[in-house]
């Protein structure tokens, strides 16, 4: 019976294995993932149903969550809420290391604050002693930690939320952050608690982020137009422009042009030159020396309201863009700001106006 047994299992294999080779040729297994991928960040997550990059190893994800008590005005205080969870019930995990991070913009001065944030100092924004904190995280004991905050400047704040998890698998950054803006009259929120806070829809900016390629391979040539503040309807501002160049150029024009964006179309009107130039020039012809930034300004007024778009072309031959540059910003008679307030539909033509004769 034994000698029959081994026969019919040899015959078994025999018969097999030639069908297995084949399917194996045909569709080769997958490679097998021994070490969990490292987590990358969680993002305004669900408290029951964590979001983000997922370990595909032996351990299930953490998450990391932060929260408001308030949309604080500007100096007034509010408590930050930073929990951390463990969705592995199989094991215990340890909170190493958090830290806070506050970026902010000024939506009150130049275009170039407004588009680059900067790094406040946790002395400037935190009322409690520390941000550091750490603790061992049990699935069912998540770990929260809370600090009162104060924010003293007005625009738009980026508050991140850090923390390092470790576990059999290695060490796992998790994070989530707020988006706030802040006045001394109001205050608004992007994220978990938006909808208990107040949405902050009236900081959107709908501006067009398409930006214009430079001209020479390897060669640098930037051009910049700005404000001292948002214009406002009516009152003459101080225009500044400058052009640098990482190479002797030969001659060129710069040029600067106005558009006033019509509500809900792509298309732009170009306002006649004596309407919006007061004084000084919005045009420049010469050569721009390697290193040696060329600079110029003028006083212009915006005579209507709406949304506004400012570019800055330098073209080293007629006719040929090698630089760009736009400053995008809306003008209403309660004031001005920083950013489209409407969301204008298609693509805007980034042609070089014609200057109109004074």
């Amino acid at each position: 019976m034994k000698t029959l047994k081994l026969k019919q299992s040899l015959l078994i294999v025999l018969l097999v294995l030639p069908f297995a080779t084949i399917a194996a040729c045909q569709a080769p297994a997958a490679p097998v993932t021994q070490e969990a991928t490292v987590i990358t960040g969680v993002v305004k997550t669900s408290e029951n149903n964590p979001t983000g990059t997922v370990t595909t190893g032996t351990t299930l994800p953490q998450s990391i969550t932060l929260y408001l008590s308030q949309a604080p005005k500007v100096g007034e205080t509010a408590d930050l809420t930073v929990r951390i969870r463990n969705y592995d019930t199989r094991t215990t995990k340890r909170v190493t290391k958090t830290r806070l991070e506050f970026m902010w913009r000024n939506t009150e001065g130049t275009y170039h604050e407004y588009r680059n944030p900067v790094e406040v100092p946790m002395n400037e924004v935190l009322l409690g002693s520390t941000a550091d904190w750490s603790g061992d995280l049990r699935a069912d004991s998540p770990l929260e930690f809370k600090v009162p905050v104060k924010l003293l400047k007005p625009g738009l704040w980026d508050i991140t939320a850090y923390a390092d998890v470790e576990d059999a698998t290695g060490k796992h950054e998790v994070y989530d952050r707020i988006f706030l803006g802040t006045t001394a009259e109001k205050a608004g929120i992007r994220g978990t608690d938006a909808e208990r806070l107040g949405q902050l829809e009236w900081m959107k900016d709908y501006h067009d982020y398409t930006s214009y390629g430079l001209g020479r391979p390897g060669y640098l040539l930037e051009t910049n137009v700005d404000f001292p503040n948002p214009p406002e309807l009516g009152k003459p501002i101080e225009l500044r422009w400058s052009v640098t160049s990482g190479y002797d150029t030969s001659p060129v024009r710069v040029i600067i042009g106005f558009s006033r964006q019509e509500p809900g179309k792509a298309s732009a009107v170009t306002p006649p030159l004596n309407t919006v130039l007061l004084k000084g020039d919005l045009e420049w012809k010469g050569v721009v020396k390697k290193d040696s930034p060329v600079s110029g300004s003028a006083t212009v007024v915006f005579p209507f309201e709406g949304d506004w778009e400012i570019n800055i072309w330098c073209l080293e031959t007629e006719g040929v863009y090698n630089a760009g540059t736009a400053v995008y910003l809306n003008v209403a008679s309660a004031g001005g700001r920083w950013g489209w307030v409407e969301p204008h539909s298609g693509d805007l033509p980034h042609t070089v106006p014609a200057i109109p004769v004074k």
